[in-house]
Parts: structure tokens; C-alpha cells; sequence
């Protein structure tokens, strides 16, 4: 009857889970492949635009930051806009989140940075 003390891990069965924060649901949200193509085939109006999103380590910017890389879908590997996004709670963490955008002085470096599979170290200064 041990077991019954404890749960998942070595938490205390008491132990309060930590409250989901809005600012890790946008990280989630923002990390990963996205694209327009059905849009632009269903509405030739509308570009095939892909959008990359990937974490970066700057800590000077914050604990939660994107490179975020935005590019025509056939001209992947020449993106026309690329960011850094830092992703911070707002008033209420569980439910609202701020976001700032900030460019980047050699950009060129990280064409492709999201897949290459690695964490890469920002610095801010």
C-alpha cells in the first residue's frame, strides 16, 4: 500500500499540478510547419506561403522564443521574413499571453535553422 502515497513520479498524491500557462499553449501553437497551399489552390487570390517556427535559447530575451522564418512555399530556402518572437504571460498566465517581435542583424545565418534539428543559442547583444 506504499504506492498509494505517491503518484505519477515522486509527487505527493496532494501535490497541485501546476496551472497550464496561455504563454506555453502559444509557444505549442507557433512551433512547427505550417503552409497556405490548399488555401491559395481553393483561391488563387491568397499565396502559398509556408511558415517555420522553432525554439531558440536567448536568455536575455526571455525563457520562450521562436525563430520564426516565412517563406513562398517553392522558395522555401529563400525566406523574405524572419523573426524572433518571445512569448511572455500576460495579466492572467492562464489565460492570456504578449508576444514581441524582433529582427534579426544576420539573418542569412539561419535560412533553415528549424530543419536543421538543433537548439540554436541567440544572443541579444
Amino acid at each position: 500500500k506504499k504506492d498509494e502515497a505517491f503518484k505519477g513520479g515522486n509527487a505527493p498524491a496532494d501535490a497541485a499540478a501546476p496551472e497550464p500557462s496561455a504563454a506555453d499553449d502559444v509557444m505549442r501553437l507557433l512551433s512547427g510547419r505550417f503552409d497556405s497551399r490548399q488555401q491559395s489552390l481553393d483561391q488563387p487570390s491568397y499565396f502559398d506561403v509556408q511558415l517555420l517556427g522553432c525554439l531558440v535559447e536567448a536568455p536575455e530575451l526571455g525563457e520562450r522564443v521562436l525563430y520564426i522564418e516565412q517563406a513562398m512555399r517553392e522558395r522555401s530556402s529563400e525566406p523574405y521574413r524572419q523573426r524572433l518572437y518571445v512569448i511572455e504571460a500576460g495579466a492572467v498566465p492562464s489565460r492570456d499571453a504578449v508576444s514581441s517581435v524582433y529582427g534579426l542583424e544576420a539573418p542569412e545565418g539561419f535560412v533553415g535553422l528549424c530543419s536543421r534539428g538543433v537548439t540554436r543559442v541567440v544572443s541579444a547583444v
